[in-house]
């Protein structure tokens, strides 16, 4: 069968799809890679003040870009604006503790899931996969470059 990679790919991702977890309601969901990039870096630097700069910085987004993320996720009750402590002049973003709670447990469960994706292969497997998967994803990446 010609497709067989495609298969096994397809069948790895919804087997592994089963064991992650679900997204708490249609509230708590997320639209793009851009709105996970702000919360993964709010969830990563909690503790912290977090302006918007900051997050512009870290996830490489223009202005605009992470202005309406941040508006979007604040609607669904995922951020909250506030005035910093330090420098009235700033507005920090923080992430609500629901979602702080749920990145946490879903993170447990992500590091769970690929425990088990490697359970019973070696580290000179993992290499050489490493390695293949690499280099599909760079045949796919310069197909893509001319399209």
């Amino acid at each position: 069968m010609k497709q067989k990679y495609l298969i096994y790919f397809r069948t790895l991702f919804q087997e592994t799809r089963k064991l992650l977890p679900k997204p708490p309601g249609k509230e708590m969901r997320l639209d793009n890679l851009s709105q996970w990039l702000v919360l993964a870096y709010l969830v990563e630097n909690n503790e912290k003040e977090n302006t918007q700069k900051d997050i512009e910085k870290a996830i490489h987004r223009s202005r605009a870009t992470v202005s309406g993320i941040i508006d979007t996720l604040e609607k669904r009750g995922m951020v909250i604006r506030k005035q910093s402590e330090t420098d009235k002049r700033k507005k920090v973003v923080s992430v609500c503790p629901k979602v702080l709670e749920n990145t946490l447990n879903a993170r447990s469960r992500f590091e769970e899931c690929e425990s088990l994706l490697i359970q019973g292969i070696s580290k000179e497997e993992l290499v050489v996969f490493d390695r293949v998967i690499e280099k599909m994803i760079e045949n796919l990446k310069e197909v893509n470059q001319d399209v």
